[in-house]
């Protein structure tokens, strides 16, 4: 998905959160007259995503969907134009969108309790302090402008998958009744720490940055209106990412193989094609600098791409600048990855068998397996 460029190399930054909500009253103002409520953490859907492909895993012949244990419905089959079905809008009210995601503002430092009239859900390093305006990132749910520093997150709670040749199955949990028919077996793979291949005790939520990836104090932050750090080594990313403060239990990464494979499945599955580009326009990918952050701001989760941004959930995930993923790599066309994948840490490189990119870069093949799902394969 991501446009050619000759720009240095940069990064988005990853964090895992483990959320907590806060009370907050139901009137604009507190009992005292104090700052405004902010809106609380959106209620997630229980839900099955059915994406079909053909038997090389290359192109998508259609997308079903079922919500709160209803029967499978189609509701995206092909890619007819430049328009996304009003299923997947993220809801303007809630601020909930597919996959139970929303965009929130999370502490980089502590906070003082509001923020522009507006009280912060919570105060602590790495914690959510507001859910955002999904067409609007500079404000919250509330509509408030809000002036403090902030990681700008993609919250996604967490999301089980199963692989198969010709389907994936993406739910929000691991076995699913849709109107009868049981589908089970799906992993948490992205929201696991993924040490020694284990999936147990998986992450509730996970937070992918918004905006390609700067520095605050030597610290890695998705914020706007600011150039991206780039012409760093994968490893001084992973150190800036280190020096931020997480919440309780939680930590910050840089985005591993299955969280970057996670996005995916969530861009194929709104769109309806694999082909971002085709869809929504060729973005910035011809420029000798990568773009300012936040150009994209008031462009909605799609926006059409323009020669300063593309848009589909995140900023840029297409042209502007290359970024890391954090244990995994290619070199002379072979996939390599850390001795335990979707880890924070590459540890001992292992060549993953069959992972091949093809010459000259056409893919007629992908794996369609749960663990690699989506990497071009010559077998």
């Amino acid at each position: 998905m991501k446009g050619l460029m000759t720009t240095a190399l940069a990064v988005f930054a990853m964090m895992l959160i483990a959320l907590s909500l806060m009370a907050v009253l139901p009137s604009g103002v507190d009992a005292e007259g104090g700052p405004m409520a902010t809106a609380v953490i959106p209620e997630p859907e229980d839900y099955l995503y059915v994406m079909t492909t053909d038997k090389n895993n290359v192109q998508i012949t259609g997308v079903k969907a079922s919500v709160g244990g209803s029967p499978l419905e189609a509701v995206y089959a092909e890619t007819n134009g430049t328009t996304f079905s009003s299923f997947w809008s993220f809801d303007e009210r809630t601020g909930l969108g597919p996959f139970n995601a929303f965009y929130a503002a999370i502490n980089v430092d502590e906070g003082n309790g509001s923020d522009s009239g507006e009280r912060q859900l919570k105060t602590a390093p790495g914690t959510i302090a507001f859910v955002l305006d999904p067409y609007d990132l500079s404000k919250t749910l509330m509509g408030t402008e809000f002036a403090g520093k902030y990681n700008v997150m993609l919250v996604v709670p967490k999301v089980f998958w199963r692989a198969e040749e010709g389907a994936l199955y993406m739910s929000s949990s691991s076995e699913y009744d849709a109107g009868g028919t049981i589908y089970s077996g799906m992993v948490a793979y992205a929201h696991s720490g993924g040490d020694n291949k284990s999936f147990d005790g998986a992450f509730p939520y996970i937070g992918i940055g918004v905006y390609e990836a700067s520095l605050d104090d030597g610290r890695l932050v998705s914020v706007s209106g600011v150039k991206p750090k780039t012409s760093e080594t994968c490893d001084k990313f992973r150190g800036y990412a280190a020096n931020l403060e997480p919440a309780s239990g939680s930590d910050y990464q840089l985005w591993n193989f299955y969280q970057w494979t996670l996005y995916k499945m969530m861009s194929y599955t709104v769109m309806g094609t694999k082909n971002s580009q085709s869809l929504m326009g060729a973005g910035p990918v011809n420029n000798r600098l990568p773009s300012i952050t936040g150009s994209s701001d008031a462009a909605g989760p799609y926006g059409v791409s323009t020669s300063a941004y593309s848009k589909l959930f995140i900023e840029n995930a297409w042209g502007s600048a290359w970024e890391f993923v954090g244990d995994a790599y290619f070199k002379d066309r072979r996939l390599f990855t850390g001795d335990s994948t979707g880890g924070s840490q590459m540890g001992q490189q292992t060549v993953v068998p069959g992972a091949v990119l093809s010459t000259p870069g056409y893919i007629c093949k992908t794996f369609s397996d749960s663990e690699y799902w989506d990497l071009p394969t010559l077998s």
